[in-house]
């Protein structure tokens, strides 16, 4: 037994098959149909012949019975209201549906076609806004950057030149420092004293001390106010009181 078709492909081959094919395609189809023998490929003289049971040249509402599709659109195809449907009408009132289906069916697929084509239009507009958007903001963190790297450098410069001041005036206090512990030195004591004073503070701590055996071992001694630094003057007053051997004794020849 052959399948009917759905009336969506019954009008698709209609369509694409041409007016030519368009009769012997209109036919009715799903639903009882197949129990009468009523095919949608055959043509529509076939079809109105399966189901004038009598042969008597119509179809009457008892016979249109047989098919769901035809009794439900009996009452629309009965032009003149007889209650039987002439051979005349039965195709009239079928190709009235595929026209129908057929105009439906274009002002769907218009419909749709517009639908997309405003769709598509309003992406590439979310599209181009979007890319825009994401231009200006690229631009903008580009501008930031640069704005906070010159500012970064333009610190780093800043904290290099007062770091370089900075040591500048602290080697100068250094120099001013020593220089003014040693004033009242001999030029022999002057030269160990330096010589002892790493940091050019003006002072000899204990651990500038260890740098000499002699003057580590005679460190406390020499501290006269214990302070655990020794000033130029203490430096020479301790010299001097103990000239008596060692490192001291061999500053003043002793």
């Amino acid at each position: 037994m052959i399948k009917p078709l759905s009336t969506a492909s019954v009008l698709a081959l209609s369509l694409a098959a041409g007016p030519a094919m368009a009769d012997s395609l209109l036919g009715l189809s799903g639903g009882a149909d197949v129990n009468v023998g009523v095919n949608a490929n055959a043509s529509l003289g076939q079809q109105f012949k399966t189901l004038d049971r009598d042969g008597d040249g119509v179809i009457t509402r008892s016979e249109a019975a047989a098919n769901a599709e035809l009794a439900s659109r009996f009452q629309a195809m009965d032009g003149d209201d007889s209650g039987s449907l002439s051979q005349g009408e039965f195709s009239a009132g079928l190709k009235a549906r595929a026209d129908a289906a057929g105009k439906s069916a274009g002002e769907r697929m218009k419909s749709t076609m517009q639908s997309g084509k405003d769709m598509s239009g309003d992406a590439a507009a979310k599209t181009e806004a979007g890319l825009k958007a994401g231009a200006e903001a690229t631009g903008d963190a580009a501008r930031e950057a640069a704005a906070k790297a010159k500012a970064g450098a333009e610190a780093s410069a800043e904290a290099a030149t007062s770091a370089a001041e900075k040591a500048k005036a602290s080697m100068q206090a250094g120099g001013d420092a020593t220089a003014k512990a040693t004033a009242n030195l001999s030029n022999e004591l002057a030269g160990q004293f330096k010589a002892l004073d790493a940091n050019r503070d003006g002072r000899i701590s204990e651990a500038e001390a260890e740098g000499n055996a002699d003057i580590a071992g005679n460190f406390s001694a020499a501290d006269e106010n214990n302070d655990g630094l020794l000033t130029g003057a203490e430096f020479k007053v301790a010299a001097k009181a103990k000239a008596d051997g060692g490192f001291f004794s061999n500053l003043f020849g002793g």
